[in-house]
């Protein structure tokens, strides 16, 4: 079992340690693992999961009918028990002989029989009750009574007290037990109290707020836009109409003129039609000298309006341009943290289902094997559930940058170009209501 409360089969772990140096990461959560300095031999054995998987080796075994040879009368016959304080199968005759005689009491209570599986009555409970204890690391054919805190909690006999674990810090299992699941129900208990308060999966409402508050945003820029293309519009109409009346204007003064002149030129006697064709020369041209001014006014007027309709379009369309970036990159922040919290949930569940099965279990030795693991990760659980995420709070903002313009003939203040201003949604109804330029590439603002 792994630090981080993730079991794996020691072949497993072997083939993840091969190839790497000093850590490894748990292939669930990504946790890393230190390894240990005899390899995957240095993790803890989780008995729980052990007595788990050989129960259903021999219950397969039993279910089977297998011919195997009996422990006691060494004949190949049909197995019909297992005896876990012989760790071997018994046929039904000596399994008779296992349960009666007073030799074997010590036996009776670790005996598994075929009619115990077939009536499915085999909870996690008893299945630790009728396993045996752990047998000593120094002398396998001794039972495990101490374990050593020095030596990483390791199960031993009472000869090692007097042996290598000499002056070692040693526990008496059951009480050891008694004290790992106390501490561990107080720490659920705290765990649960900051789970209750901290809201890790608030990155749910933080994407669907950014999404509507970015689609918000770009309703108002393109109304504004609208408004503001209708506005130039209605002034280019204007403006058109204006020329076309200066147009028919000068029509018809040319016409009064010109007719005036040709009447008068018709009741001259012919010696003097060329003075008044001199005169007719010049009158034509002072004509359109005068209105020349006018009509060239009205064209770059006609122009400048084009052109700030046209950089308008253009600012309009790097705004967009920069929600959207923005709304992108807000949001790969918040799957990122969307991620780390669902890490965080897994581990929490992991903790708790694990934490429930233990504290029910009255196995003493997985408790005192698995409780300090499972305290360490609520520990570095509870860490990681106090730890703020205050930029989450402004993720679902936008920042605009953008420069300040409008339109008309007023008096401006320069404004210089790299000018930003942190907008949120209701700042937006603030934003551009006019451009102008002054022929120099500057951008204005009304003073």
């Amino acid at each position: 079992m792994l630090p981080c409360l993730h079991r794996y089969c020691k072949e497993c772990l072997n083939s993840i340690i091969r190839g790497t140096n000093d850590v490894i990461k748990c292939p669930e959560c990504r946790e890393e693992i230190q390894i240990p300095t005899n390899g995957v031999d240095g993790f803890k054995t989780d008995f729980y999961s052990k007595n788990l998987v050989e129960y259903v080796q021999i219950q397969q075994s039993l279910k089977r009918d297998e011919k195997r040879k009996c422990y006691a009368c060494s004949k190949c016959l049909r197995v019909a028990a297992y005896c876990f304080k012989c760790n071997d199968f018994l046929c039904k005759d000596c399994l008779n002989f296992h349960v009666t005689n007073k030799l074997m009491k010590d036996h009776q209570k670790h005996t598994l029989s075929l009619e115990d599986i077939e009536a499915k009555n085999i909870t996690v409970e008893k299945l630790a009750s009728i396993r045996d204890a752990p047998r000593c690391n120094t002398h396998p054919e001794k039972i495990s009574e101490l374990y050593c805190e020095t030596c990483l909690d390791l199960p031993i006999c009472v000869a090692c007290v007097y042996g290598e674990h000499k002056g070692h810090n040693l526990h008496e299992v059951k009480a050891l037990a008694k004290l790992k699941r106390k501490q561990l129900t107080q720490k659920l208990k705290a765990l649960e109290e900051i789970n209750k308060d901290k809201n890790v999966l608030g990155t749910k409402q933080a994407k669907e707020e950014l999404i509507l508050n970015v689609s918000t945003e770009k309703e108002k820029l393109i109304k504004m836009h609208q408004e503001k293309d209708k506005e130039i519009m209605t002034k280019i109409q204007d403006t058109e109409g204006r020329r076309q009346q200066v147009e028919q204007e000068k029509q018809n003064t040319e016409k009064k003129i010109f007719g005036s002149l040709q009447t008068e030129m018709e009741h001259e006697i012919q010696e003097v039609k060329k003075k008044y064709e001199d005169i007719f020369r010049v009158k034509k041209v002072e004509l359109n000298d005068t209105f020349k001014a006018r009509e060239s006014s009205l064209e770059k007027e006609l122009a400048k309006l084009r052109e700030q309709r046209e950089r308008f379009e253009r600012d309009k369309k790097k705004l967009l341009e920069s929600i959207e970036k923005q709304q992108n990159e807000n949001m790969k922040i918040i799957e990122t943290m969307s991620q780390h919290f669902d890490n965080i949930k897994k581990r929490f569940e992991t903790l708790n289902q694990m934490a429930s099965s233990i504290l029910a279990s009255v196995n003493d030795w997985s408790a005192v094997q698995c409780i300090p693991n499972m305290s360490t990760a609520a520990t570095n659980l509870m860490k990681d559930l106090n730890k703020d995420f205050p930029e989450l709070m402004t993720l679902t903002d936008v920042t605009v940058n953008y420069k300040q313009y409008s339109f008309g003939k007023r008096s401006v203040t320069k404004i210089s170009e790299n000018f930003y201003k942190k907008i949120s949604i209701s700042d937006v109804y603030l934003f551009v209501l006019g451009v102008t330029s002054s022929g120099d590439g500057n951008i204005y603002h009304y003073g």
